[in-house]
């Protein structure tokens, strides 16, 4: 069951809900998206495979999933098999 970005995720987690935030607008990550559950976050890549902008959401994701461990959240790669390999596509963030 997803729930919104409330004020509960943002007083216990304000950077992950911050990089929800920065998601969800559009502006940084246009090719991402994510689903809050209630004791876990994923995070992933929205276009398929052979999308024109495949790539640079496989990127973007790459960037992200580094953050989440730095940032101190329990996390797990989801990972996509492309055309270079396989690449990570998503991350689960256990809360």
């Amino acid at each position: 069951m997803a729930k919104p970005i409330n004020n509960e995720l943002l007083v216990q987690h304000p950077l992950l809900a911050f990089l929800l935030i920065e998601i969800a607008s559009g502006n940084t990550y246009s090719d991402l998206d994510f689903e809050i559950c209630w004791d876990r976050v994923y995070i992933f890549s929205t276009l398929d495979k052979g999308h024109p902008k495949e790539e640079s959401s496989l990127e973007a994701m790459e960037t992200i999933a580094p953050l989440v461990t730095e940032w101190g959240f329990v996390s797990e790669p989801l990972f996509r098999n492309s055309q270079n390999g396989d690449r990570v596509d998503g991350v689960r963030i256990h809360l």
